[in-house]
């Protein structure tokens, strides 16, 4: 039989199946209340944020031509000109889903994500999605073209510097 927990902080239903054991997690008791919006799992990384910065994770769902694909992460500096290199990669892996990160401070900074792809065809049955804290703030399939350009954070003309 299953085992009923009584679990807060998840979303409202979740199943996880270890070695032929199915543990249910459910808030009780149900609601009909609208499920809010689902949290991805903690991810472990070998990068750590400071408390001012947020965890940026950019994944990239490859084709058999990853050879093709350039990604690059980049912060605004004072002259409104994207310097400094927050993720810069090259090496894909084919047909894989490649994740990727950094740390970021969206309040205080403007980013420019971009991903290029070198034959100009895109990335076929590929995709890219940037989460920020495990939560998504951008989507793409990347179906054709040459790059994917998604600016975010702090964009406007001003930006707060010390």
């Amino acid at each position: 039989g299953s085992v009923l927990l009584a679990w807060h902080r998840t979303p409202a239903h979740v199943k996880v199946i270890l070695d032929n054991i199915t543990l249910s997690l459910m808030k009780s008791p149900p609601t009909h209340e609208p499920a809010p919006e689902p949290t991805r799992a903690p991810v472990i990384t070998n990068v750590e944020c400071n408390g001012s910065q947020q965890l940026l994770e950019v994944q990239i769902q490859t084709d058999d031509n990853s050879d093709e694909t350039r990604l690059i992460l980049k912060q605004r500096n004072r002259e409104y000109k994207f310097k400094k290199t927050i993720i810069r990669e090259r090496k894909l892996k084919k047909k894989a889903i490649n994740n990727f990160y950094g740390c970021v401070n969206t309040r205080r900074f403007c980013y420019r994500l971009k991903v290029i792809d070198t034959k100009k065809n895109g990335i076929t049955g590929g995709h890219i999605k940037m989460f920020r804290n495990g939560k998504r703030i951008y989507s793409n399939k990347f179906k054709d073209g040459k790059k994917r350009v998604k600016k975010f954070g702090l964009c406007k003309k001003k930006q707060i510097f010390d």
